[in-house]
């Protein structure tokens, strides 16, 4: 391969590559589809910016596999700014190298499949060797782009995404500046935001909240991971919270607990998310795995509630009391359901009456009313000695 032309019209390979150039916007938007399909992280680049970048990348490849000529100066320059492009958008260098193996192995295979039946069916194993050269220049200006943008971008980001965690938990502060710092880590102050929190032991040592928020960047949607008092929060916004905690307990350790907070709308809503995450985190019983807000909303809202709802409830603290008030009230009213209804209809009507959502699925609401017959069970007095 050399820098000028030595291919003429109508060399076997010369005809091979232009073929796939007459179908270069075809071709180009499946390259698209492939690499936003194997690397997530790509959701965070808007769609039509991607195409364009794939559709010149290829264009520069075909015609210098075409010439059979090695890439210009211009055109590594060309590969570099849209690599920080990448680098802004938060993509993490190993998915941004990653898109040229994606792309050539696409290539080669239309190339292969374009190949048979014509004179250049015995010799297109030759582009094998100058397509591996592009894919190797492209990726060494990629690698320096990522290493220039980071140095400049890694402390900055480290300090917007505690600086954003501190105003949520804080409150007070007008809510455009907390706006304008979700904009310039990648959310939509108006959009949903959901909340997951851990104990920040594992997180507190140099470096380890840098792996979570790296390995965090592989996830479609937008991660902010920073600490707060004993607490690890991850501020998310159109992630899979599966995913989230999956990464995270696989970070910290198999015995790591994890609160998920409920998906809540605008910077009030993250507010508040955090909230729910701390509280599902606080009754999490078990390791190794999430516990969210959604399925223990009852036992999260009364932690640390004993004392501040005593007074509703001391008047059947006595022998022979076996329900508060209300839920005394509530079974007299639905005294014939609860002895010949069905076991799940027995729930019912008692969830309807202390004011647990009919549309809850059933095992929950039996657990909500299974919780507060638990918490407001009388306590037998103590025997005399």
């Amino acid at each position: 391969m050399t820098s000028s032309p030595v291919r003429p019209d109508g060399h076997p390979l010369r005809a091979l590559c232009e073929s796939l150039l007459s179908r270069l916007d075809e071709l180009s938007d499946t390259v698209t589809d492939d690499i936003r399909r194997e690397l997530p992280s790509y959701a965070a680049l808007p769609l039509a910016e991607q195409r364009a970048t794939v559709h010149s990348r290829l264009h520069a490849l075909l015609r210098g596999l075409a010439l059979d000529v090695e890439p210009t100066a211009g055109q590594l320059l060309e590969f570099q700014t849209e690599s920080r492009r990448r680098a802004y958008y938060g993509l993490p260098v190993q998915d941004a190298l990653a898109t040229f193996h994606i792309g050539a192995r696409r290539l080669w295979d239309e190339l292969r499949a374009a190949a048979r039946g014509t004179a250049a069916e015995d010799t297109a194993i030759e582009l094998v060797a100058p397509l591996w050269m592009w894919v190797q220049a492209a990726s060494g200006v990629v690698a320096d782009a990522f290493a220039d943008e980071a140095g400049s971008r890694y402390g900055r980001e480290a300090g917007l995404r505690q600086r954003f965690l501190e105003l949520l938990r804080t409150g007070g502060t007008p809510r455009e500046h907390t706006a304008e710092i979700a904009r310039e880590l990648g959310f939509d102050p108006d959009g949903d935001f959901r909340a997951l929190c851990t104990p920040a032991a594992p997180w507190a040592a140099e470096g380890h909240l840098g792996l979570l928020q790296r390995a965090a960047r592989q996830l479609a949607g937008r991660v902010s991971c920073g600490l707060s008092g004993q607490l690890m929060v991850a501020i998310t916004q159109r992630v899979d919270p599966a995913d989230l905690a999956t990464r995270v307990i696989s970070l910290s350790g198999d015995d790591a607990r994890v609160g998920v907070g409920l998906d809540r709308s605008g910077l009030a809503g993250a507010e508040m998310s955090i909230a729910d995450a701390e509280r599902a985190l606080a009754v999490a019983s078990q390791g190794g795995r999430a516990t969210s807000f959604e399925d223990v909303w009852l036992q999260a809202s009364l932690v640390d509630s004993r004392e501040r709802l005593h007074p509703l409830f001391a008047e059947d603290r006595q022998p022979g009391a076996s329900y508060t008030p209300l839920l005394l009230t509530a079974h007299r009213r639905n005294s014939r359901a609860l002895t010949s209804s069905p076991s799940w209809k027995r729930g019912i009507p008692t969830a309807r009456a202390v004011g647990v959502p009919a549309s809850m699925p059933t095992a929950r609401q039996e657990n909500s009313l299974e919780v507060l017959h638990q918490l407001h069970r009388p306590r037998r007095p103590a025997r005399p000695p």
